[in-house]
């Protein structure tokens, strides 16, 4: 969830996000067309993130099991690997993570999408209202 913050100003403008908020209001509405562009950055960044957690997550596994007490003695790292790191835990690893950081991001890069847009709305508006527009 950390990356949508830095991801935001970098992926904005490549899915939409330089259009004129003015157009986009009268038209699709704010509200939609972010949660279009939020539909895109979401999964697109959560993959992104699925794969370091999951490595993360293999590597903090593997940790433990190399050094869990066990009564008959200390495996090596080599059957550690080949226990550890099995499709089944990978798949379960990888849906469980990205079903997770798609919700969470989603909406999140829908909420700072939309205010960047309102904000646009807002800063005319009050640009208009003192007279300078």
């Amino acid at each position: 969830m950390m990356m949508c913050f830095g991801m935001k100003d970098w992926i904005m403008p490549r899915i939409g996000g330089k259009a004129d908020a003015h157009e986009v209001q009268a038209t699709t509405g704010v509200a939609l067309y972010t949660a279009k562009m939020a539909c895109i950055a979401g999964p697109a960044v959560a993959a992104v993130e699925t794969t370091f957690a999951l490595t993360t997550e293999t590597i903090s596994t593997i940790h433990a099991n190399m050094h869990a007490k066990g009564g008959a003695g200390q495996q090596s790292f080599a059957e550690v690997v080949k226990k550890t790191i099995t499709p089944a835990y990978t798949a379960r690893c990888w849906t469980s993570l990205m079903v997770k950081n798609i919700f969470a991001n989603t909406p999140l890069f829908w909420l700072m999408f939309a205010a960047d847009f309102y904000s646009r709305l807002a800063a005319d508006r009050e640009a208009k209202a003192a007279g300078k527009l």
